[in-house]
Protein backbone atom coordinates (compact mmCIF):
# COMPACT_ATOMS: atom_id res chain seq x y z
CA UNK A 1 0.00 0.00 0.00
CA UNK A 2 3.37 2.32 0.59
CA UNK A 3 4.05 1.83 -3.17
CA UNK A 4 0.70 3.15 -4.34
CA UNK A 5 0.15 6.03 -1.94
CA UNK A 6 3.88 7.08 -3.60
CA UNK A 7 2.97 6.60 -7.07
CA UNK A 8 -0.45 8.20 -6.36
CA UNK A 9 1.42 11.39 -4.94
CA UNK A 10 3.51 11.37 -8.18
CA UNK A 11 0.29 11.40 -10.14
CA UNK A 12 0.09 15.04 -9.44
CA UNK A 13 3.04 15.61 -10.65
CA UNK A 14 1.73 14.51 -13.84
CA UNK A 15 -1.12 16.38 -13.44
CA UNK A 16 1.59 19.56 -13.14
CA UNK A 17 4.00 18.51 -16.00
CA UNK A 18 0.63 18.16 -18.07
CA UNK A 19 -1.10 21.78 -17.57
CA UNK A 20 2.07 23.37 -17.79
CA UNK A 21 3.11 22.08 -20.90
CA UNK A 22 -0.33 22.74 -22.31
CA UNK A 23 0.92 26.12 -22.12
CA UNK A 24 4.30 26.03 -23.16
CA UNK A 25 4.85 23.74 -25.90
CA UNK A 26 4.08 25.40 -29.42
CA UNK A 27 2.76 22.97 -31.87
CA UNK A 28 -0.31 23.38 -34.23
CA UNK A 29 -3.63 22.01 -33.35
CA UNK A 30 -2.96 18.77 -35.33
CA UNK A 31 0.37 17.56 -33.48
CA UNK A 32 -0.62 19.16 -30.48
CA UNK A 33 -1.83 15.40 -28.78
CA UNK A 34 1.05 13.55 -30.05
CA UNK A 35 3.81 16.42 -28.95
CA UNK A 36 2.19 16.37 -25.24
CA UNK A 37 2.09 12.57 -25.16
CA UNK A 38 6.19 12.35 -26.47
CA UNK A 39 7.11 14.78 -24.30
CA UNK A 40 5.08 13.43 -20.55
CA UNK A 41 6.18 10.01 -21.62
CA UNK A 42 10.01 11.40 -21.74
CA UNK A 43 9.59 13.43 -18.59
CA UNK A 44 7.80 10.55 -16.01
CA UNK A 45 9.76 7.47 -17.91
CA UNK A 46 6.23 6.11 -18.70
CA UNK A 47 3.68 6.20 -21.33
CA UNK A 48 1.10 8.70 -21.24
CA UNK A 49 -1.55 9.11 -24.02
CA UNK A 50 -3.21 12.50 -24.72
CA UNK A 51 -6.82 11.15 -25.88
CA UNK A 52 -8.50 14.83 -25.99
CA UNK A 53 -7.98 18.58 -24.87
CA UNK A 54 -10.61 20.79 -24.99
CA UNK A 55 -9.85 24.37 -25.25
CA UNK A 56 -13.24 25.76 -26.50
CA UNK A 57 -13.95 27.65 -23.40
CA UNK A 58 -10.39 28.76 -22.11
CA UNK A 59 -8.75 29.03 -19.53
CA UNK A 60 -11.69 26.39 -18.96
CA UNK A 61 -10.55 23.25 -20.33
CA UNK A 62 -10.30 19.44 -20.18
CA UNK A 63 -8.40 16.69 -20.83
CA UNK A 64 -8.04 13.10 -20.89
CA UNK A 65 -5.31 10.67 -20.74
CA UNK A 66 -4.13 7.52 -20.87
CA UNK A 67 -1.61 5.69 -18.28
CA UNK A 68 0.13 2.87 -19.43
CA UNK A 69 -2.53 1.50 -21.30
CA UNK A 70 -4.02 0.40 -17.93
CA UNK A 71 -6.02 3.69 -16.52
CA UNK A 72 -7.31 7.15 -17.41
CA UNK A 73 -7.05 10.25 -15.83
CA UNK A 74 -9.69 13.55 -16.70
CA UNK A 75 -8.64 16.82 -15.73
CA UNK A 76 -11.31 19.75 -15.82
CA UNK A 77 -10.58 23.22 -14.17
CA UNK A 78 -8.99 26.70 -15.17
CA UNK A 79 -5.20 26.78 -16.29
CA UNK A 80 -3.14 29.92 -16.59
CA UNK A 81 0.65 30.93 -17.07
CA UNK A 82 1.11 31.49 -13.15
CA UNK A 83 -0.88 28.22 -12.17
CA UNK A 84 -4.22 25.79 -12.06
CA UNK A 85 -7.11 24.89 -10.45
CA UNK A 86 -8.50 21.75 -11.75
CA UNK A 87 -10.56 18.71 -10.43
CA UNK A 88 -9.32 15.54 -11.63
CA UNK A 89 -10.19 11.33 -12.07
CA UNK A 90 -7.87 8.66 -11.56
CA UNK A 91 -10.06 5.43 -12.73
CA UNK A 92 -9.54 2.32 -14.45
CA UNK A 93 -9.68 -1.24 -14.17
CA UNK A 94 -6.43 -1.43 -13.31
CA UNK A 95 -3.66 0.84 -12.82
CA UNK A 96 0.24 0.98 -13.56
CA UNK A 97 3.48 3.15 -12.78
CA UNK A 98 6.82 2.39 -13.11
CA UNK A 99 7.58 -1.21 -11.66
CA UNK A 100 4.17 -1.07 -9.52
CA UNK A 101 1.18 -2.97 -10.97
CA UNK A 102 -1.93 -3.00 -9.57
CA UNK A 103 -4.66 -5.22 -11.38
CA UNK A 104 -7.84 -4.03 -9.35
CA UNK A 105 -10.43 -1.23 -10.25
CA UNK A 106 -9.37 2.31 -9.08
CA UNK A 107 -11.68 5.30 -8.17
CA UNK A 108 -9.74 8.25 -7.16
CA UNK A 109 -11.53 11.70 -7.36
CA UNK A 110 -9.78 15.13 -5.95
CA UNK A 111 -8.66 18.83 -6.46
CA UNK A 112 -5.44 20.49 -7.01
CA UNK A 113 -4.99 24.51 -7.08
CA UNK A 114 -2.47 26.79 -6.94
CA UNK A 115 0.75 29.01 -8.37
CA UNK A 116 3.20 26.56 -9.84
CA UNK A 117 5.71 27.04 -7.44
CA UNK A 118 3.25 25.99 -4.36
CA UNK A 119 0.35 23.78 -5.41
CA UNK A 120 -2.23 22.36 -2.93
CA UNK A 121 -4.17 18.95 -3.21
CA UNK A 122 -6.85 16.64 -1.77
CA UNK A 123 -8.76 13.54 -2.74
CA UNK A 124 -10.29 10.25 -1.78
CA UNK A 125 -11.09 7.39 -3.58
CA UNK A 126 -11.74 3.96 -3.30
CA UNK A 127 -10.11 0.16 -4.97
CA UNK A 128 -12.53 -2.69 -5.55
CA UNK A 129 -11.35 -6.35 -7.33
CA UNK A 130 -13.19 -7.72 -10.23
CA UNK A 131 -16.09 -9.15 -8.20
CA UNK A 132 -17.15 -6.07 -7.12
CA UNK A 133 -15.59 -6.40 -3.53
CA UNK A 134 -14.48 -3.48 -1.77
CA UNK A 135 -10.42 -4.12 -1.10
CA UNK A 136 -10.82 -0.37 0.78
CA UNK A 137 -10.63 3.61 0.97
CA UNK A 138 -7.94 6.58 1.06
CA UNK A 139 -8.50 9.66 1.46
CA UNK A 140 -5.80 12.37 1.35
CA UNK A 141 -6.00 15.96 2.97
CA UNK A 142 -4.04 19.01 3.34
CA UNK A 143 -1.48 17.93 0.67
CA UNK A 144 0.83 20.90 -0.32
CA UNK A 145 3.65 20.79 -3.41
CA UNK A 146 6.76 22.90 -2.62
CA UNK A 147 8.03 23.01 -6.84
CA UNK A 148 11.40 25.07 -5.98
CA UNK A 149 12.27 22.30 -3.08
CA UNK A 150 10.44 19.37 -4.47
CA UNK A 151 9.25 19.28 -0.78
CA UNK A 152 5.94 17.16 -0.88
CA UNK A 153 3.75 16.93 2.08
CA UNK A 154 0.02 15.42 2.90
CA UNK A 155 -1.88 13.54 5.43
CA UNK A 156 -3.71 10.81 4.67
CA UNK A 157 -6.82 8.27 6.44
CA UNK A 158 -6.39 4.42 5.22
CA UNK A 159 -9.44 1.67 5.70
CA UNK A 160 -8.86 -1.73 4.07
CA UNK A 161 -11.67 -3.85 4.32
CA UNK A 162 -10.04 -6.99 3.96
CA UNK A 163 -6.41 -7.23 4.25
CA UNK A 164 -6.36 -11.14 2.77
CA UNK A 165 -7.51 -9.66 -0.52
CA UNK A 166 -4.17 -7.89 -0.49
CA UNK A 167 -2.10 -11.05 -0.40
CA UNK A 168 -0.65 -11.07 -4.16
CA UNK A 169 0.63 -7.54 -3.22
CA UNK A 170 1.82 -7.75 0.51
CA UNK A 171 3.54 -11.71 -0.30
CA UNK A 172 1.54 -12.81 3.02
CA UNK A 173 -1.82 -13.99 3.72
CA UNK A 174 -2.93 -10.84 6.76
CA UNK A 175 -6.43 -11.18 7.79
CA UNK A 176 -8.94 -8.92 9.25
CA UNK A 177 -9.70 -4.76 8.53
CA UNK A 178 -7.17 -2.27 8.88
CA UNK A 179 -7.55 1.65 9.60
CA UNK A 180 -4.55 4.03 9.80
CA UNK A 181 -4.01 7.72 9.66
CA UNK A 182 -0.54 9.73 9.51
CA UNK A 183 1.46 11.49 6.51
CA UNK A 184 3.74 11.37 3.26
CA UNK A 185 6.40 13.66 3.23
CA UNK A 186 9.04 13.35 0.04
CA UNK A 187 12.04 15.61 -0.78
CA UNK A 188 14.96 14.92 -3.17
CA UNK A 189 16.21 12.05 -1.43
CA UNK A 190 13.71 10.31 1.15
CA UNK A 191 9.98 9.07 0.73
CA UNK A 192 8.80 8.95 4.21
CA UNK A 193 5.23 7.61 5.20
CA UNK A 194 4.63 7.66 9.27
CA UNK A 195 1.38 6.88 11.13
CA UNK A 196 -0.44 4.99 13.68
CA UNK A 197 -3.52 2.80 14.18
CA UNK A 198 -5.72 1.51 16.89
CA UNK A 199 -6.77 -1.63 14.76
CA UNK A 200 -4.71 -3.99 16.99
CA UNK A 201 -6.27 -2.45 20.73
CA UNK A 202 -2.67 -0.22 21.29
CA UNK A 203 -1.08 2.24 19.99
CA UNK A 204 0.88 1.10 17.00
CA UNK A 205 3.30 3.47 15.15
CA UNK A 206 5.09 3.32 12.25
CA UNK A 207 7.74 4.83 9.96
CA UNK A 208 8.90 4.17 6.62
CA UNK A 209 11.98 5.35 5.31
CA UNK A 210 14.20 4.12 2.47
CA UNK A 211 16.25 1.66 4.28
CA UNK A 212 13.95 0.43 6.88
CA UNK A 213 9.97 0.33 8.51
CA UNK A 214 9.99 0.90 12.40
CA UNK A 215 7.10 -0.18 14.65
CA UNK A 216 6.80 1.47 17.82
CA UNK A 217 4.55 -0.42 20.05
CA UNK A 218 2.83 0.51 23.05
CA UNK A 219 -0.10 -1.68 24.72
CA UNK A 220 -0.61 -3.78 21.28
CA UNK A 221 -2.25 -7.08 21.43
CA UNK A 222 -0.06 -9.63 20.57
CA UNK A 223 -3.45 -11.91 19.93
CA UNK A 224 -4.57 -9.49 16.99
CA UNK A 225 -1.23 -8.99 16.18
CA UNK A 226 -0.99 -12.19 14.79
CA UNK A 227 -4.65 -13.13 13.78
CA UNK A 228 -3.97 -10.79 11.58
CA UNK A 229 -1.05 -12.54 10.76
CA UNK A 230 -2.53 -15.36 9.92
CA UNK A 231 -0.74 -17.31 13.03
CA UNK A 232 -2.24 -18.17 16.51
CA UNK A 233 -0.73 -16.81 19.77
CA UNK A 234 1.18 -19.12 22.44
CA UNK A 235 0.25 -16.10 24.68
CA UNK A 236 -2.11 -13.23 25.15
CA UNK A 237 -0.09 -10.17 26.25
CA UNK A 238 0.39 -6.59 25.98
CA UNK A 239 3.46 -5.54 23.83
CA UNK A 240 5.53 -2.39 24.62
CA UNK A 241 8.64 -1.99 22.49
CA UNK A 242 9.81 -1.67 19.16
CA UNK A 243 10.47 -3.36 15.48
CA UNK A 244 12.47 -2.53 12.90
CA UNK A 245 12.45 -4.10 9.13
CA UNK A 246 16.30 -3.56 7.46
CA UNK A 247 15.16 -3.68 3.45
CA UNK A 248 18.50 -4.28 2.62
CA UNK A 249 19.01 -7.45 4.78
CA UNK A 250 15.57 -8.43 4.91
CA UNK A 251 15.69 -8.89 8.47
CA UNK A 252 13.24 -8.20 10.82
CA UNK A 253 14.77 -7.01 14.40
CA UNK A 254 12.23 -7.40 17.84
CA UNK A 255 12.76 -6.16 21.77
CA UNK A 256 9.85 -5.80 23.11
CA UNK A 257 8.08 -6.30 26.78
CA UNK A 258 5.43 -8.17 27.63
CA UNK A 259 2.41 -7.18 30.20
CA UNK A 260 -0.17 -9.40 31.41
CA UNK A 261 1.06 -12.07 29.63
CA UNK A 262 -1.39 -15.14 30.52
CA UNK A 263 -0.65 -18.39 28.10
CA UNK A 264 -3.09 -19.88 26.53
CA UNK A 265 -4.04 -23.63 25.41
CA UNK A 266 -1.81 -25.06 22.69
CA UNK A 267 0.01 -28.49 22.17
CA UNK A 268 3.26 -26.63 23.86
CA UNK A 269 1.25 -26.00 27.01
CA UNK A 270 -0.52 -29.12 26.91
CA UNK A 271 2.92 -31.06 26.38
CA UNK A 272 4.36 -29.33 29.34
CA UNK A 273 1.89 -29.82 31.90
CA UNK A 274 2.07 -33.41 30.82
CA UNK A 275 5.63 -33.95 30.96
CA UNK A 276 6.07 -31.89 34.28
CA UNK A 277 2.68 -31.41 36.24
CA UNK A 278 2.70 -28.08 36.04
CA UNK A 279 -0.71 -26.07 34.79
CA UNK A 280 0.39 -23.35 32.70
CA UNK A 281 -2.84 -21.07 32.34
CA UNK A 282 -3.53 -20.03 35.83
CA UNK A 283 -0.48 -17.33 36.04
CA UNK A 284 -0.14 -14.53 34.93
CA UNK A 285 3.17 -12.83 34.21
CA UNK A 286 4.37 -8.80 33.72
CA UNK A 287 8.42 -9.08 33.64
CA UNK A 288 8.68 -11.04 30.20
CA UNK A 289 10.59 -10.07 27.24
CA UNK A 290 10.57 -11.47 23.78
CA UNK A 291 13.67 -10.24 21.67
CA UNK A 292 14.74 -11.64 18.62
CA UNK A 293 15.39 -11.66 14.83
CA UNK A 294 13.13 -12.86 11.73
CA UNK A 295 15.46 -13.61 8.57
CA UNK A 296 14.37 -16.16 5.62
CA UNK A 297 11.57 -17.46 7.13
CA UNK A 298 13.22 -18.54 10.56
CA UNK A 299 12.73 -16.79 13.69
CA UNK A 300 16.01 -16.76 16.52
CA UNK A 301 14.56 -15.60 20.01
CA UNK A 302 14.81 -15.48 23.56
CA UNK A 303 11.39 -15.60 25.46
CA UNK A 304 11.85 -15.01 29.07
CA UNK A 305 8.13 -15.10 30.64
CA UNK A 306 8.33 -14.07 34.41
CA UNK A 307 6.53 -12.76 36.78
CA UNK A 308 9.21 -12.17 39.63
CA UNK A 309 8.78 -15.52 41.24
CA UNK A 310 7.95 -17.87 38.95
CA UNK A 311 9.25 -18.03 35.10
CA UNK A 312 9.57 -20.10 32.09
CA UNK A 313 12.56 -19.36 28.83
CA UNK A 314 12.70 -20.51 25.82
CA UNK A 315 16.55 -19.10 25.34
CA UNK A 316 18.28 -19.87 21.96
CA UNK A 317 14.47 -20.46 19.81
CA UNK A 318 14.69 -21.04 16.44
CA UNK A 319 10.86 -21.64 14.39
CA UNK A 320 10.71 -22.20 10.97
CA UNK A 321 7.89 -20.55 9.42
CA UNK A 322 6.66 -22.96 6.87
CA UNK A 323 7.90 -26.16 8.34
CA UNK A 324 6.90 -25.06 12.10
CA UNK A 325 9.74 -27.02 13.51
CA UNK A 326 11.17 -26.01 16.60
CA UNK A 327 13.60 -25.99 18.86
CA UNK A 328 14.61 -24.35 22.40
CA UNK A 329 16.41 -24.44 25.76
CA UNK A 330 13.75 -24.59 28.15
CA UNK A 331 13.88 -23.48 32.01
CA UNK A 332 10.82 -23.93 34.36
CA UNK A 333 10.75 -22.71 37.61
CA UNK A 334 7.24 -22.54 39.51
CA UNK A 335 5.67 -23.71 42.85
CA UNK A 336 8.84 -24.96 44.32
CA UNK A 337 9.89 -26.85 40.99
CA UNK A 338 12.45 -26.31 39.19
CA UNK A 339 12.91 -28.00 35.30
CA UNK A 340 15.70 -27.52 32.31
CA UNK A 341 15.75 -29.35 28.88
CA UNK A 342 14.76 -28.75 25.33
CA UNK A 343 11.91 -28.19 23.73
CA UNK A 344 11.90 -29.83 20.12
CA UNK A 345 9.56 -31.10 17.46
CA UNK A 346 6.56 -28.85 15.53
CA UNK A 347 4.82 -26.23 16.91
CA UNK A 348 1.87 -28.66 16.08
CA UNK A 349 3.67 -31.80 17.97
CA UNK A 350 6.04 -30.72 20.48
CA UNK A 351 8.62 -32.77 22.64
CA UNK A 352 10.20 -31.83 25.74
CA UNK A 353 13.10 -33.88 27.16
CA UNK A 354 14.10 -33.17 30.37
CA UNK A 355 17.63 -32.48 32.08
CA UNK A 356 17.53 -35.58 34.68
CA UNK A 357 21.18 -35.05 35.96
CA UNK A 358 19.87 -31.22 36.66
CA UNK A 359 16.75 -32.64 38.13
CA UNK A 360 18.12 -34.67 40.55
CA UNK A 361 20.67 -32.36 41.70
CA UNK A 362 17.66 -29.32 42.46
CA UNK A 363 15.37 -32.44 44.09
CA UNK A 364 18.22 -33.64 45.96
CA UNK A 365 19.28 -29.68 47.11
CA UNK A 366 15.96 -28.95 47.99
CA UNK A 367 15.22 -32.39 50.25
CA UNK A 368 18.33 -31.39 51.99
CA UNK A 369 17.84 -27.75 52.44
CA UNK A 370 15.37 -28.56 54.65
CA UNK A 371 17.05 -30.92 56.84
CA UNK A 372 20.69 -29.08 56.85
CA UNK A 373 21.50 -25.76 58.44
CA UNK A 374 23.87 -23.35 56.62
CA UNK A 375 27.07 -24.66 58.46
CA UNK A 376 26.38 -28.48 57.95
CA UNK A 377 25.34 -27.94 53.89
CA UNK A 378 28.92 -26.40 54.04
CA UNK A 379 30.51 -29.00 55.88
CA UNK A 380 28.80 -31.52 53.14
CA UNK A 381 29.97 -30.01 50.08
CA UNK A 382 33.69 -30.23 51.73
CA UNK A 383 33.38 -33.57 53.13
CA UNK A 384 32.07 -34.80 49.33
CA UNK A 385 34.79 -32.89 47.77
CA UNK A 386 37.57 -34.42 49.96
CA UNK A 387 36.41 -38.46 49.03
CA UNK A 388 35.53 -37.58 45.60
CA UNK A 389 39.66 -36.58 45.33
CA UNK A 390 40.75 -39.42 47.38
CA UNK A 391 38.67 -41.85 45.98
CA UNK A 392 41.39 -42.97 43.13
CA UNK A 393 43.87 -43.58 45.93
CA UNK A 394 42.26 -45.38 49.45
CA UNK A 395 40.54 -48.58 49.26
CA UNK A 396 37.16 -48.39 48.33
CA UNK A 397 35.77 -50.49 52.12
CA UNK A 398 37.48 -47.91 53.37
CA UNK A 399 35.98 -44.88 51.51
CA UNK A 400 32.79 -46.76 52.79
CA UNK A 401 33.23 -46.84 56.62
CA UNK A 402 34.90 -43.19 56.47
CA UNK A 403 32.05 -42.25 54.87
CA UNK A 404 29.46 -43.70 57.54
CA UNK A 405 31.47 -41.96 60.38
CA UNK A 406 31.03 -38.61 57.91
CA UNK A 407 27.00 -38.58 57.63
CA UNK A 408 26.38 -39.84 60.62
CA UNK A 409 27.05 -36.46 61.95
CA UNK A 410 24.34 -34.92 59.80
CA UNK A 411 21.43 -37.75 60.61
Amino acid sequence: MRVFLKYLLWGFGVIVLLSYALLTISVTQGYLYKELSIYLSKITKNRIIIEDINLSNYPLLSIDAKINNRSKIHLVGSVNLRGLDMNYTLYGDSFAYNQFVLDERIDFRGNIHGDYQYLLFNGEGKIDNHHNQSLGEITIHNGSFDIKHQHLLAHYHLHIDELSYLEPYLHHRYRGEFESDGTIESNHKDFVIQGKTGSFEGDLHYLYVPKSIKLNLKGVSLVKLLEQYGSKALLSAKIFGKVEYIISEKTTYIDTKLKEAHFRKSNITDTIQQTTGINLLSHQYNKSSFVGKYKNGKLLADIKIDDGKNHLYFNQTTIESRSKKLNAQFELKMRSQEFHGKLYGTLHNPKLSLNLSKLLKYQIDRELGTLLNANQKEELKRGIDHYKDQLKEVNIDEVKEQAKDFLKKFF
